[in-house]
């Protein structure tokens, strides 16, 4: 019987030492148990004092021994198993201006959904290198060190990279105020439809959907290469209005205020788009699995309430009710987009306070 106990014991500590990753804690553990049967099956013997108890307590402590050292075997099995898993790292782009506050919400939103998809597989990190937006995009396609971004569809985007067509923003980034200099804050006020609005010229970055959604609708637009340029450039005159989305212009608006810059109260300019996540083409089970906890953040409500709780402010502030509203065609649209799922979409009451 002792034979078998020690060959158990030797056993055990040839698979402790082999555990995955060097994470042995747990094994440790399991090896003081199974030298902890071995005492008491040589004790047991020991303290028999003669053959015939021996005889039967040997039997009876080999039954244990056995029983026990499957228990431990199967735990042991189970725990490396579960250890052997590395969590993937999932990098998002920095963001290419300093102190940029407009990846907070998207950024909280990620990791929503991987909490709410149950998985404990991927870790987010932000990339080491800042990266405007088409740089994050065009690494994200040849699959470079990004492996999710967000940004603006449309038929090019999808073409090249795999949306996750539930839209963050809820839609909102469609809805436009305008950034003006302060001595020409009423430069719009008598506009009331397109029409009017072809009389101005917008600014907007030079590789933005939205730069395209405004010329497929007849608005001149002056397309810059960086967004810090856009600010100083509106504050010399190089175009007439900035438009912002509803969700972004406020904080934009009090940081550039010292410029003259300030935020147009009289126009709504509307068109309907989504802001998505994307992931590689290839990257499937990465979106599969960021689409999985976004539905589930959208059927329990977390997904509203961490909408609301970052916007409900600024969608106040608007004063919404009191603006002409423009709505403008989007060409660019692609005709997968879910406009037919009411839930994902911003309504006037989604961030109502009965709610």
């Amino acid at each position: 019987m002792r034979e078998r106990v020690n060959r158990s014991a030797s056993l055990w500590r040839r698979l402790s030492t082999t555990q995955v990753m060097g994470r042995n804690v747990v094994t440790s553990m399991l090896l003081s148990k199974a030298e902890g049967l071995q005492e008491v099956g040589s004790t047991g013997c020991a303290r028999s004092g003669g053959r015939r108890h021996a005889g039967r307590i040997s039997a009876d402590a080999g039954v244990l021994l056995r029983t026990r050292w499957r228990q431990w075997l199967m735990l042991l099995c189970l725990c490396a198993s579960s250890l052997s898993v590395r969590a993937e790292t999932v990098t998002y782009p920095q963001s290419g201006s300093p102190g940029d506050v407009r990846d907070v919400y998207p950024i909280k939103l990620l990791q929503l959904a991987l909490d709410k998809a149950g998985t404990t597989a991927y870790v987010l990190r932000v990339s080491n290198v800042p990266m405007l937006q088409g740089r994050s995009f065009l690494e994200l396609a040849h699959g470079g060190t990004i492996r999710v971004a967000w940004g603006m569809t449309s038929i090019k985007r999808e073409t090249e990279l795999l949306p996750i067509r539930i839209p963050i923003f809820k839609g909102l980034q469609g809805w436009r105020l305008a950034l003006v200099r302060e001595d020409r804050s009423e430069a719009l006020a008598t506009t009331h439809d397109v029409r009017d609005l072809r009389r101005f010229v917008a600014g907007q970055g030079n590789d933005w959907p939205d730069t395209d959604i405004l010329r497929g609708n007849g608005i001149e637009v002056l397309g810059v290469t960086r967004y810090e340029s856009l600010f100083r450039m509106l504050s010399i005159g190089r175009f007439d209005y900035f438009p912002r989305s509803l969700v972004e212009i406020w904080a934009e608006g009090e940081q550039h205020r010292k410029e003259g810059i300030v935020i147009d109260q009289h126009l709504l300019i509307r068109y309907p788009t989504a802001f998505y996540f994307f992931t590689n083409k290839s990257d499937m089970r990465l979106a599969d699995t960021i689409r999985t906890g976004l539905e589930r953040a959208i059927a329990d409500g977390s997904f509203d309430k961490l909408f609301c709780m970052q916007y409900a402010p600024a969608i106040a502030q608007a004063k919404l009710e009191r603006r002409t509203v423009i709505d403008l065609i989007n060409p660019i649209l692609p005709l997968e987009t879910p406009l037919a799922r009411k839930e994902l979409w911003f309504a006037a009451d989604r961030c109502s306070e009965k709610k």
